[in-house]
């Protein structure tokens, strides 16, 4: 018998290896992390701003427990924060 004998063929195949794909993809990655950390509106205004929503909607929530229970409430703000206390 006679072994049967394939001709070698090298070919150079045409596309991007498993490395550049990856590379190009951590790439891209950063650049979104940086864009969407940069573009968050992290500053202070927008923070001051979202604070003084949640605030607000706080003592809303206060003054409807207060109405509901037929109590009084107080607010008092200091440095660290805030705090809600019930008046006798």
């Amino acid at each position: 018998m006679k072994p049967n004998k394939l001709p070698l063929q090298l070919t150079r195949s045409t596309g991007f290896s498993l490395t550049e794909i990856m590379v190009v993809m951590l790439i891209i990655g950063l650049f979104a992390g940086s864009a969407v950390y940069i573009f968050d509106g992290n500053n202070s205004a927008s923070q001051l701003k979202r604070e003084s929503q949640r605030l607000k909607q706080i003592i809303k929530i206060a003054m409807d427990e207060s109405l509901i229970n037929a109590t009084q409430l107080g607010l008092v703000i200091t440095e660290e924060g805030y705090e809600f206390l019930q008046l006798k």
